[in-house]
């Protein structure tokens, strides 16, 4: 009778721990889902900040330079004993950060990135109400990360999609253009894109002295205008459709993932915002281009198949199914616009 009760409570144990074991895991997997996350935090509709618009900021009465700290706060980023944000006034700040995005070169020096990523902070610590000073963190963070081969703060990267999740984006109409972080792109802007792309290639090869450098460099621009004028269009007929905003941010984490070729987790996640959302065609797209990546190609046809999307929404994913085939993951970041 004692074995017995002992067996019985050995038994008892060893279930209840796997009891807890699994229920653990599945928090901790939910936890590191950021994209579930993101979605839930930008579909809350309590509790959004009020945001200011960039043109908002650059328009504001013009401030005096701010005071040098007896004590300077703690700069992570501050690269450079030559460059001090706090000394540059809050539209030297902004002409800083504009300067920086149209170059449209943002590997050509880490130093500046860096420089850039300082007086970001700083905005920030003086206009926390400004989502694209959140928004131009996050892509300096992504470039330095994937255009660079530089690590970053993980944590970081989550307290600023978090941040931006947070915002009212959808009582104004320049907030909802200042929302759009990818870029969405149809067969001209993917043609036109290859285009420039080759011409920077040209353009890295060439010294800058040559005749030839300035030549390409002012073509190079002048189909980049080219490209933002397409661009501003297809987002203009995207402004009315909700569920794009804040989207781009539910993207962030996978295409981090892929890069990384971290393929399960991939899988994993967008299955959970599917078990969320099942009318989420981020959720499909993830998981179904993770299970291609992982050859198991059957399934995802499977999955597609017995799907609860509508027609349109079907017609959608099919669409960027198709974009993103030939799409090489570590480059998502040459998708970010400012």
């Amino acid at each position: 009778m004692v074995i017995n009760n002992k067996t019985t409570f050995f038994l008892g144990t060893i279930f209840l721990f796997a009891i807890i074991s699994s229920v653990l895991y599945y928090t901790k997997i939910k936890q590191e889902n950021l994209a579930l996350k993101l979605k839930i935090a930008s579909l809350t509709k309590s509790y959004k900040l009020k945001a200011r618009t960039w043109n908002e900021l650059k328009n504001s009465p013009k401030q005096r330079k701010k005071i040098k700290r007896l004590i300077p706060k703690k700069e992570n980023n501050l690269p450079s004993k030559l460059f001090d944000p706090t000394t540059l006034s809050l539209q030297e700040l902004i002409t800083h950060i504009d300067s920086f995005y149209s170059k449209n070169n943002y590997t050509k020096s880490i130093k500046d990135l860096n420089n850039t990523l300082s007086a970001v902070n700083e905005l920030i610590d003086r206009e926390p109400s400004s989502y694209s000073a959140y928004k131009a963190k996050l892509i300096l963070l992504l470039i330095k990360e994937s255009g660079f081969s530089e690590p970053i703060d993980e944590l970081e990267v989550e307290q600023t999609l978090n941040s931006m999740a947070s915002f009212d984006l959808l009582s104004n109409l320049t907030l909802r253009k200042e929302a759009f972080l990818i870029s969405r792109a149809n067969q001209q802007l993917d043609e036109l894109g290859n285009q420039i792309i080759i011409l920077e290639d040209q353009l890295e090869e060439l010294d800058e002295s040559s005749p030839d450098t300035a030549i390409l460099s002012l073509k190079r621009e002048t189909m980049y205008s080219d490209y933002l004028e397409i661009e501003n269009n297809i987002q203009t007929g995207l402004l009315s459709d909700q569920d794009f905003i804040n989207e781009d941010l539910v993207e962030i984490p996978f295409y981090r993932d892929l890069a990384n070729n971290d393929i399960q987790k991939v899988i994993d996640n967008a299955n959970e915002l599917l078990d969320e959302y099942p009318q989420s065609i981020t959720g499909y797209l993830f998981l179904i281009k993770g299970l291609e990546l992982d050859n198991n190609t059957e399934l995802a046809d499977e999955i597609i198949s017995n799907s609860s999307l509508t027609e349109n929404q079907m017609l959608e994913l099919k669409k960027r199914l198709s974009k993103l085939s030939n799409f090489d993951p570590k480059k998502y970041w040459k998708k970010l616009r400012f």
